[in-house]
């Protein structure tokens, strides 16, 4: 793995460089280290020339809700929501809104204090 980004510039890779809409979520891992739960998101961009596969990598995890039903494609993401605030990092693979704010009503999330961002492989 390549590290790309960290915190912030993570956001702004994936504004100005790249895109997760269209992308396939391939892999979700739940593990905890260093005293501190993290999850990693394997995911397959769709329209990206340099990287067929990123790692984004939520750290210090407090608060997530994943939701798989087995009569839904496992995960093509159509939109999704991903801002840092003084709060957290957050991130939602299905939300009721596009605002950069937390809604009750969002899906798929995951609230973590920090961001990494890495290639799995370049094309």
């Amino acid at each position: 793995m390549k590290l790309i980004a960290e915190g912030h510039h993570v956001l702004e890779f994936l504004s100005n460089k790249e895109s997760l809409i269209s992308g396939e979520l391939k892999r979700v891992s739940i593990y905890h280290q260093d005293n501190q739960l993290n999850i990693d998101l394997n995911i397959k961009l769709l329209y990206s020339k340099k990287y067929e596969e990123i790692l984004i990598q939520l750290v210090d995890v407090f608060e997530y809700s994943l939701n798989y039903n087995s009569s839904n494609t496992f995960y093509f993401i159509e939109e999704y929501k991903f801002f840092i605030d003084d709060v957290c990092t957050y991130i939602s693979l299905d939300p009721i809104n596009g605002s950069n704010n937390i809604d009750i009503d969002d899906n798929d999330f995951i609230k973590a204090k920090s961001v990494i961002l890495y290639s799995n492989e370049d094309k």
